[in-house]
């Protein structure tokens, strides 16, 4: 389930980056155009009694000019929230990216002033959307991710059995963070084909499972989306996992159950 919403988040994510990429285009073009004088105002954009004090000033060519450079800038704009949303996993790319979409809004209510206005009046409904889709939690753990794991190389992790400390060399990725922050762990572990140790949890983890064909000894895998298993014997397999960690030198741990304390370091 934590995988189908985290998959579903990056496709809204890389639709909204699709969006700004078409009206980065859009806007760019359009503005070298009006600076250049070869286009009319859009009456898509502005109102019809707008346009018409502009011609009663004659100053219809200047305004076009003077939007066209607008136009051009927001074009700029938008280029870069797109990268936000393509590229920026990082704080203060979701910060651009959510200040912009909220400008947006405020800018189109502007141009709206009350009437119904095609063009602005799609672009708002589409602004509206992506602000929603920036302010679910998914999506922010999505931005942030990247920051989470900078602060995950300062962190490392132990697992303690009968005694004996072991040190764990830990994956880079959302389901090692979330584990990180259960910690301390103390739970009884169950054997299961002379070869791995194995617990399910009540927390599910988000995860990004794969088949890894070989399975070596001291491997800690995710199964599924709370079952955390530990492999004392090496062999090939075809089942899917999210890799949490690996314990180098552990022992033939027996065939009982056992309790292991999962630590910070």
């Amino acid at each position: 389930m934590n995988w189908f919403i985290t998959n579903y988040l990056s496709i809204l994510v890389l639709l909204c980056g699709i969006f700004y990429s078409v009206l980065c285009v859009f806007s760019i073009v359009t503005g070298i155009i009006y600076m250049l004088g070869k286009r009319k105002l859009n009456p898509l954009e502005l109102s019809e009694k707008f346009v018409q004090k502009l011609e009663e000033n004659h100053s219809v060519d200047s305004f076009a000019k003077k939007m066209g450079l607008v136009t051009f800038v927001v074009g700029i704009v938008q280029g870069i929230t797109a990268f936000a949303f393509f590229f920026g996993h990082s704080p203060i790319w979701y910060w651009i990216a959510l200040g912009f979409t909220i400008f947006s809004i405020g800018s189109v209510c502007v141009k709206l002033k009350g009437k119904i206005n095609f063009f602005p009046l799609l672009k708002f409904i589409f602004y509206v959307l992506i602000l929603i889709v920036l302010l679910l939690n998914g999506t922010r753990n999505l931005f942030f991710e990247k920051n989470n794991h900078t602060k995950l190389e300062e962190i490392s992790m132990v697992v303690v059995i009968e005694g004996v400390h072991y040190e764990v060399e830990l994956e880079d990725n959302s389901t090692v963070q979330e584990f990180l922050s259960l910690l301390p762990l103390e739970v009884s572990m169950k054997e299961l084909n002379g070869n791995e140790k194995y617990v399910y949890l009540d927390t599910s983890f988000s995860t990004k499972s794969s088949v890894p064909e070989h399975i070596d000894v001291g491997d800690i895998m995710l199964y599924g989306d709370n079952c955390v298993v530990l492999f004392y014997q090496s062999f090939d397999t075809n089942y899917r996992y999210t890799k949490i960690g690996h314990i180098y030198d552990l022992p033939d741990l027996g065939k009982e159950d056992i309790v292991v304390q999962f630590q910070k370091k």
